[in-house]
């Protein structure tokens, strides 16, 4: 979807909706533009389009899919590129829009009640939404008092579809009720009112459970792949009944989960397309670069972007595409979201060659004066006990790094070959301290950690709450202040992890970490897996762990609290910004 200055002819108007002034009196021959069924042309494609053959083979209703793509493109370009200027739909989609408006059942009605457009990311889903909410609001599919509804998962991607709305409505005077158009645009309630039809559209997030009520017309679910369950689409495909045409349509991107919704529809799109399944109600269209095909083939990448080069950036996904090449996990980032297509959530994290650049040996003691940062996670019964300080250099751009763990020796060699470790071997190098005992007494590792930051400038330690308050109880037996650690919590879900993923494979693909070799650590990260929730939010995935992984855990902790802590610091405001010219 993007500008364009082409002419067309006026659009005929729906019945029940108040007709729009004639275009021709703003002086622009190219806002009356609508390229649907003109000449050897049929909404705008080509009587040679395979979707076309198909609609007169079958009877499509094209004269009601010609009166959608016109109303489209009379509207304005909301943000991007060719802001401000008339929509052009492309060619895949008008043939959506012939594929789900077209159809009809035996009483000449639209037979499709429930559609899907899975693509990747930045192919104009926002914006081609948006229109089609104008299209049932206040266009040519508008009836009296039909309720619009958009959903996401959460506000702010809900009310993402409501500023696109209400950014075409504010650039057409028509539609603006501000400037006496049909359309009053209301931001603090993510509403659009029609008071001369009676329709509303409101965008939802999902709460499930205040979302029962009302008859809606029409319903787009924005980004469905990142809802947390099925409540909020289970809601609304249950609310049309009431309605003689209504319509769900999920627009998004696939998900990384087999279970979950937006599979399942992608599964469904894919048995009708070979035949094994039939849904006379149902269209779906995925675009997706298909599972084995070379992902840095550019000739592939079109399969998932149909807009690539139009309204989407093609050095942004080249740009994106050399970082995949060096990261396994921005890889698995750049299949899903760039490509469309579904992996497995977990991956692995840094690869080897960036690690081994980034180590620098040096001692605890040269980092004296430094500011530094921990990170602690404690151990059940099988795990290592981790500690990391994370030192930030004078350039305020590197940091370095050291870690210290603790195991114990019951059954030493077994847990050796279970884990595929070296434990003694490390012991005697002195990376490890092996404790006597069935498991890790926190007294040693307490009174090892007053040692360790004895002398250094420390500001925090970042911990995993899992048996913290055994930890604690400890350093009260041992005379050990909760003040002398500075300990701060950090969580292992997404919401903490996804920044301090971030921070430390940044900082690695970078070079700015530095690292002394310990072996340990070099370990722990070669067992990391990675795995990303819908949203694109990552955390390491224990669960899929080849072997231990604390000690990436306690790296990327310390990582995060320096990145939390050291923001660069802001340029004081001009004096003459806080108070403005005086003027003698």
């Amino acid at each position: 979807m993007e500008g364009s200055k082409r002419n067309a002819p006026k659009v005929r108007r729906s019945a029940g909706v108040a007709p729009r002034r004639a275009r021709a009196s703003r002086g622009s021959e190219a806002r009356q533009r609508s390229d649907a069924g003109s000449g050897e042309q049929i909404c705008g494609l080509p009587r040679s389009n395979e979707v076309i053959k198909t609609a007169l083979a079958e009877g499509f209703n094209l004269a009601r899919c010609e009166r959608i793509i016109g109303f489209i493109q009379q509207l304005n370009v909301p943000s991007g590129f060719g802001q401000g200027e008339p929509l052009r739909l492309e060619d895949f989609q008008k043939e959506f829009v012939i594929r789900v408006y077209g159809p009809v059942n035996d009483l000449g009605k639209r037979r499709i009640r429930e559609s899907v457009l899975s693509i990747a990311r930045k192919n104009g889903k926002s914006a081609f939404a948006a229109a089609l909410v104008l299209v049932h609001l206040v266009g040519p599919e508008a009836i009296p008092n039909g309720d619009v509804l958009s959903a996401a998962t959460t506000k702010d991607q809900a009310a993402h579809i409501y500023k696109m709305a209400a950014q075409m409505v504010r650039l057409d005077p028509e539609l603006d009720g501000d400037r006496g158009g049909l359309c009053k645009c209301l931001d603090a309630t993510k509403r659009i009112v029609c008071y001369h039809n009676g329709n509303f559209y409101q965008s939802l997030a999902a709460e499930a459970k205040q979302n029962h009520g009302g008859n809606p017309v029409f319903c787009i679910y924005d980004e469905l792949a990142q809802a947390y369950n099925r409540e909020l689409y289970s809601v609304l495909r249950t609310a049309f009944g009431g309605r003689e045409e209504s319509l769900l349509l999920t627009i998004s991107t696939q998900t990384n989960d087999p279970l979950h919704i937006m599979s399942d529809l992608c599964k469904k799109v894919r048995e009708m397309e070979a035949g094994n399944l039939e849904d006379p109600y149902f269209y779906g269209r995925v675009y997706a670069v298909p599972e084995g095909a070379d992902i840095y083939d550019e000739a592939n990448w079109l399969l998932a972007n149909p807009a690539l080069g139009k309204f989407k950036s093609l050095d942004h996904i080249r740009s994106v595409a050399l970082d995949a090449k060096r990261s396994p996990a921005m890889e698995a980032e750049f299949r899903n979201l760039e490509l469309n297509q579904q992996v497995d959530g977990s991956h692995a994290l840094l690869n080897s060659i960036d690690w081994r650049a980034c180590e620098h040996r040096f001692t605890a003691d040269e980092m004296s004066g430094l500011k530094c940062y921990g990170g602690l996670d404690l151990s059940s019964r099988q795990d290592l006990t981790a500690f990391t300080l994370a030192w930030v250099q004078p350039d305020g751009v590197c940091a370095s790094t050291k870690s210290w763990f603790w195991t114990h020796e019951h059954m030493l060699p077994e847990r050796e070959e279970r884990d595929a470790a070296k434990y003694r071997e490390w012991s005697q190098k002195g990376w490890i301290r092996i404790l006597p005992g069935p498991s890790v007494s926190y007294k040693p590792v307490v009174n090892d950690i007053r040692k360790i930051i004895a002398g250094h400038n420390l500001q925090a330690i970042a911990f995993d709450r899992f048996r913290i308050d055994e930890l604690k109880r400890e350093m009260e037996y041992e005379g050990i202040a909760e003040e002398d650690f500075k300990l701060i919590e950090h969580g292992q879900g997404f919401k903490d992890m996804a920044f301090a993923v971030d921070a430390l494979e940044s900082r690695v693909l970078q070079h700015t970490l530095h690292h002394d070799g310990n072996p340990i650590v070099t370990y722990c990260l070669s067992a990391v897996k990675v795995i990303m929730d819908p949203a694109g939010n990552r955390k390491f995935d224990k669960s899929k762990a080849t072997r231990r992984i604390d000690g990436a855990v306690t790296l990327a902790m310390s990582l995060s609290a320096i990145a939390k802590a050291e923001k660069p610091e802001e340029k004081p405001a001009s004096v003459y910004l806080k108070r403005g010219m005086r003027v003698l």
